[in-house]
């Protein structure tokens, strides 16, 4: 009966070891779990930092293509008007062209009708003085019939 209850004595302290190491065992483990778990939760809150600021860049960059778009449609609008008005000086620059050739062709033109009034006016005078010449002589004669009678 002596060695019975040594040996239940010896099972129980065996039963308590285990125990034991089983109560240390599973505190270990629950402290790793609770390590495990803090770790997580560090992660999760980085990861939704990184994810608010994902949100604020994107609603920078939204913001700045939105500001794109616009300077776009102004520049858009400049490069329309620009064209407009590219069109509008060109057709006045022919406008102005076709004048120029007119007043340069008619100042080509003064030189031979110049030439042409020199002509006529010498002419003229030729004919002035042939008038005169006639005149005079005629009135000599005049004056000579005059005189004969």
């Amino acid at each position: 009966a002596g060695a019975a209850a040594r040996d239940s004595r010896k099972a129980t302290d065996r039963l308590l070891l285990t125990r034991g190491k089983l109560l240390t065992m599973g505190e270990h483990l629950r402290e790793k779990d609770i390590n495990s778990l803090a770790r997580e939760r560090a992660e999760v809150t980085s990861a939704q930092q990184v994810v608010v600021n994902v949100e604020d860049q994107l609603g920078k960059c939204t913001s700045a293509m939105a500001d794109a778009k616009r300077v776009q449609a102004m520049t858009q609008q400049a490069l329309s008007t620009s064209a407009e008005l590219l069109s509008r000086a060109n057709a006045r620059l022919a406008d102005i062209q076709s004048k120029l050739a007119i007043v340069k062709e008619r100042l080509d033109g003064v030189p031979a009708r110049r030439n042409q009034c020199l002509k006529a006016l010498e002419l003229a005078r030729e004919e002035l003085h042939t008038a005169e010449d006639e005149a005079r002589h005629r009135g000599v004669e005049a004056e000579n019939a005059s005189n004969a009678s």
